[in-house]
């Protein structure tokens, strides 16, 4: 098992190096990425264009970003215990998406996409650039690797990087939901989200997040409730008459087996204890996982 290949002693420059690093820290340099892959029935370019003999085989995959944003928490990075118990990070692809012609800018620099981390750190901020980090892989590296390298700062303040451990933990947290609620409602939800932002017809800004309940229970669901949590001190009139007119519009497309109410828009200090303890956040609509029933 692992255990039985972790030094007792590590060597003093890798503990040293530790010191200097934090989740969110960017790494100049993406270490190179090996995946085992069925060459014959590969879903990657890069499966098909490394084939091997027929079977399985491993794939290295070279040149596919410059920079490496540290996804393992700081707790986990730097490890105070001693000895150590924990000899790897994980890092995940940094990229600017600016000219794939892959994604809405405006809504990348938002933080919208489930998967897609917003640098906005002074150096990533060029015109015509957008830096991202892509959640959609992350590759265990032995914590040597940052020996003789410098963090560079990913986020421009603290509560960035609050935010993005926020969104790993978000991201690793989210359960599995009736497909016939993803379809019929999430995923309008998401549209509309879009919308909005696109046309600016509410402010974003004001929304503290989505959540769910469903009845009996995510997976089979037969009555749905979605809030909108709005910051404290914000008018709940725009978003109110926004969302209504939003429920309405979708409904006949909800299953008939579904009951879905109108949405319930309250600040965060007028939600009740005891309707929040059964509600589902769903920030980051884009990466929930559906059921088998979505992909039929």
């Amino acid at each position: 098992m692992l255990d039985d290949e972790i030094f007792e002693a590590w060597p003093p420059e890798v503990l040293k190096a530790l010191t200097k690093f934090r989740q969110g820290d960017v790494i100049e340099g993406m270490p190179l990425v090996c995946y085992p892959a069925h060459c014959d029935r590969g879903i990657l370019k890069s499966t098909i264009d490394n084939a091997c003999a027929g079977g399985r085989g491993i794939v290295e995959l070279e040149g596919i970003a410059d920079y490496a944003l540290i996804t393992t928490q700081t707790c986990d990075l730097q490890e105070e215990r001693n000895p150590p118990r924990q000899p790897f990070i994980s890092v995940a692809p940094v990229y600017d998406v600016a000219t794939s012609g892959q994604y809405d800018l405006s809504l990348v620099r938002k933080n919208q996409y489930g998967f897609l981390v917003p640098l906005t750190a002074e150096q990533f901020q060029g015109e015509g650039t957008c830096w991202v980090g892509d959640l959609r892989l992350e590759i265990p590296v032995e914590k040597s690797w940052l020996v003789g390298l410098e963090p560079i700062r990913a986020f421009r303040d603290e509560s960035a990087y609050q935010r993005f451990a926020e969104k790993l933990s978000r991201r690793r947290l989210r359960p599995a939901i009736d497909g016939r609620v993803r379809k019929s409602i999430l995923k309008p939800l998401e549209y509309f989200i879009k919308r909005v932002a696109r046309s600016q017809e509410l402010d974003l800004d004001g929304i503290q997040e989505f959540c769910i309940r469903c009845e009996p229970n995510l997976v089979r669901a037969t009555i749905v409730k979605l809030y909108c949590v709005l910051q404290d001190g914000t008018d709940v009139t725009p978003y109110r008459g926004a969302l209504d007119k939003w429920h309405l519009e979708i409904s006949p497309t909800v299953p008939a087996d579904i009951q879905f109410f109108p949405v319930i828009v309250k600040t965060s200090q007028e939600l009740r204890w005891s309707e929040g303890r059964y509600m589902v956040p769903l920030l980051d609509l884009a990466d929930y996982s559906p059921t088998e029933e979505a992909n039929r």
